[in-house]
């Protein structure tokens, strides 16, 4: 599945992303992420 990503234009509804994920250093590996929120903190 491609990354998906929106971007909210006001406070009311959070920005997200989802897309897959791999991590490396010490430990490595590869998974499915889902973020949101993460672009401001929200007003409620």
């Amino acid at each position: 599945m491609a990354n998906q990503k929106l971007v909210a234009g006001d406070a009311s509804f959070p920005s997200y992303w989802e897309g897959a994920a791999t991590c490396s250093g010490t430990s490595r590996g590869a998974g499915y992420l889902e973020m949101t929120g993460y672009n401001k903190p929200m007003r409620l």
